[in-house]
């Protein structure tokens, strides 16, 4: 459960009205799976998995307003979901080079979708091979799927939330993600590894927020936008020298919306159009660590970037963000730790003013972890 109190701004400004939300919500998640392995030749392995997983999820929200004129209001939000999914996973190897994965999982939603769409089948295939031995390997992969994603119970209701209100989403229908990616993975053991993998993938029916209607309050709604199309470049490293880890990682992808959906209603702001690029994904992102290892602790500097990106409440372009962050800990002995850490060292906020909920400046916590 949380509550918060915080000014929100009317008419005139500033401080005409107040806020206070209480919510409480509970997720469950039960697991179950089983699995067998068997040796189906003198060279061949198989491993087979059976598994099923359900998630409950209730939640309550209250929220009232306070204004300056004497006058108050106040809204109860309530939500509720039910997800079951069944999974089967058959793993093969020959002669512990060549290995090749069927797997296919299902998910029944049983409320706010159509029936057509309650229950999503969604398959994959993966072929790798393994060149070398020991300290030093190659490893080939390539792999073909389908996933699928059920809206939360959440987007079907109304919230109004001061200045912006969600009109509850209809007819909402699965994210589908269909596609492929390729790559190969070398090994040494005593200094690293270096992956890279290219991919080429494809949503279908794209969950995302529209503004229907501007001013105050801006009423906004999850619609299905459409297809959109993500290809690109992923490269990892990481390596080791003494005392010194070094990891780096960068991606890179054309994330275009490639057709509009029959259901999409778009409102005053026209940003999701055919050949644009969707809201919110960077155009290439990474980050770079290095962690030093003395005594008993640890010490990281750790920087990452987000590439320029198109807000989903602007058509304006957002430039690249930077981040600097700095980590340390040093175990006294094995029941106590100090630590601290340095967030946002740069202090930069510009790259973040259409992002309200995350934008914060130069943070930093010491703390003492404390085990019995």
């Amino acid at each position: 459960m949380r509550r918060t109190q915080r000014p929100v701004l009317g008419a005139n400004g500033l401080g005409t009205s107040t806020s206070s939300k209480t919510s409480d919500y509970q997720r469950r998640t039960f697991r179950y799976f089983t699995n067998y392995d068997t040796a189906l030749g003198s060279a061949i392995t198989g491993r087979f998995t059976l598994g099923t997983d359900v998630v409950l999820y209730d939640s309550y929200e209250l929220e009232g307003h306070s204004h300056d004129d004497g006058t108050e209001d106040a809204h109860v939000t309530a939500a509720s979901w039910r997800n079951f999914g069944y999974y089967g996973v058959a793993e093969f190897g020959y002669q512990d080079r060549l290995y090749l994965t069927l797997a296919g999982r299902v998910d029944q939603k049983l409320r706010n979708v159509s029936a057509e769409h309650a229950r999503a089948f969604q398959p994959r295939a993966g072929l790798s091979y393994v060149f070398g031995d020991r300290p030093t390997t190659v490893k080939l992969r390539t792999q073909w799927g389908t996933s699928a994603r059920v809206p939360n119970g959440d987007l079907f209701v109304d919230r109004p939330t001061g200045n912006t209100q969600w009109r509850a989403a209809t007819n909402l229908q699965p994210e589908q993600k269909v596609g492929w990616d390729a790559g190969v993975d070398v090994v040494w053991e005593s200094y690293g590894s270096l992956s890279i993998t290219r991919f080429d993938e494809e949503g279908r029916d794209l969950v995302m927020p529209v503004i229907v209607q501007t001013g105050r309050p801006e009423i906004r709604q999850y619609q299905n936008i459409g297809r959109v199309g993500n290809k690109g470049w992923e490269v990892e490293a990481r390596f080791v020298l003494g005392p010194v880890g070094l990891r780096v990682n960068a991606t890179t992808a054309d994330n275009r919306i490639l057709a509009i959906s029959n259901a999409y209603r778009p409102g005053p702001m026209q940003v999701n159009q055919v050949g644009a690029r969707r809201a919110d994904v960077p155009r290439h992102a990474g980050g770079i660590s290095a962690t030093v290892n003395a005594w008993r602790g640890t010490v990281s500097v750790v920087g990452t970037w987000i590439g320029p990106r198109n807000p989903s409440i602007s058509t304006q372009v957002l430039p690249t963000m930077w981040r600097l962050n700095l980590r340390a800990e040093q175990a006294f002995n094995e029941q106590f730790t100090l630590f601290g850490r340095i967030d946002n060292v740069l202090n930069d906020q510009g790259s973040e003013r259409y992002s309200f909920a995350i934008m914060r400046g130069r943070s930093m916590v010491i703390g003492v972890r404390a085990t019995f």
